[in-house]
């Protein structure tokens, strides 16, 4: 409580400091230089390079490019960005103890528009944490988002730029050379066949989540056989699993796990395919008309000890595998159907509004509030 009193009282105070034409900009609460902050960040200094960039991170042990100022987060220094920024930049929640100016802008980018769970804000959701500050500005990447994101789970109905999510853009225009350029410097053949495994958290106290459940030198062999090429694994982990640190990866030549790298977009665009369980990451991979399929071995559990989900499993426009003799099948299945067809199906599901242009559209915004237009 004395904490929350102190951080308003000197906001308060700074609030005698003019506002600066200056942006910060926050990635999952400090943790990341990543998702769409960084996207906008990009395209931001690329189309007007004079506007200041502030990036609010836990640690220093980041990289991060020259145009970028460190502040550290829950520091006096922090507060005073935050407080003298014209315009407040993440895809996460900031509490509601940190005030904000009248003539300040803060755009809330979320990080995750299209999805199974529920999110805290619903009405359904059994969970609970701080209210979020209010926002000026959502960005949106498809009709779901708009619908359950913004106006049910964050009871928000205010200004959307309805153009795509920022760090969606690569997906829609990537090409062979930058995908060969990811395989190289992750020192990947090019001709290997990438399957990527990228669950959610779970925050029950009740799940065993804590190691990967199938076995996954078989399905690299089986996977390799059907594909007739070399299959290389790949463990993406969520942010919050790995912060717990209650989750072991084995690797091997085959097997890499990837969760500590900082961008999710380049392992994307290197898979072939992905599997997941109740992570919208799988909405984004099939932008890039790959397809991608849902492993719910512990669906009951889940649903009932961890998360409530919007839809039910007979709703969903993907292929789901319930246990480990299904995984195999249903891949094959995917990779054995019309690909194009399936990926589109998926995205006529959710409503998609990707432009491809979500980056340059969203640093236009902001150099027009930042210049008053």
């Amino acid at each position: 409580m004395f904490k929350k009193l102190a951080i308003r009282l000197l906001m308060f105070f700074f609030d005698l400091f003019p506002l600066k034409n200056q942006v910060l900009f926050i990635s999952f609460d400090g943790r990341q230089y990543s998702c769409n902050p960084k996207y906008i960040s990009m395209k931001l200094n690329e189309i007007n390079p004079t506007v200041k960039q502030y990036w609010a991170f836990n640690s220093f042990d980041v990289k991060f490019p020259k145009y970028v100022t460190l502040v550290k987060k829950k520091t006096i220094k922090y507060l005073y960005v935050l407080a003298t920024s014209k315009v407040w930049v993440t895809n996460c929640s900031i509490q509601n103890y940190h005030r904000k100016r009248k003539k300040q802008v803060y755009i809330q980018t979320w990080h995750g528009d299209g999805g199974f769970k529920r999110l805290i804000g619903d009405e359904m959701c059994s969970r609970v944490e701080e209210k979020m500050l209010g926002f000026d500005i959502g960005l949106c990447g498809c009709k779901h988002a708009e619908e359950y994101v913004y106006n049910k789970a964050f009871h928000y109905n205010g200004k959307l730029l309805k153009y795509g999510t920022p760090r969606n853009d690569i997906l829609l225009n990537y090409n062979l050379e930058i995908n060969n350029q990811i395989r190289k410097k992750l020192n990947i053949k090019l001709d290997a066949f990438i399957i990527i495994y990228a669950p959610t958290f779970r925050d029950s106290l009740n799940s065993k989540f804590d190691q990967i459940p199938f076995d996954v030198n078989k399905l690299i062999f089986q996977m390799s056989k059907i594909m007739n090429k070399e299959c290389i694994f790949i463990y993406r982990g969520h942010f919050v699993t790995n912060q717990k640190g209650n989750f072991t990866v084995i690797e091997s030549k085959n097997f890499i796990d990837f969760s500590a790298y900082p961008d999710i977009n380049d392992l994307m665009i290197i898979s072939d395919i992905m599997i997941s369980d109740y992570s919208s990451c799988v909405c984004d991979f099939i932008l890039q008309k790959k397809p991608a399929i849902l492993y719910h071995f512990d669906y009951k559990d889940y649903s009932d000890n961890n998360r409530e989900l919007i839809y039910k499993d007979e709703e969903l426009p993907f292929k789901i595998a319930y246990n480990e003799s299904e995984l195999f099948n249903k891949l094959c299945e995917v990779l054995n159907s019309d690909i194009q067809c399936y990926c589109k199906n998926i995205l006529d599901f959710y409503g998609s509004y990707e432009s491809g242009n979500a980056s340059f559209k969203c640093s236009q915004e902001i150099i027009n509030i930042i210049e008053k237009r």
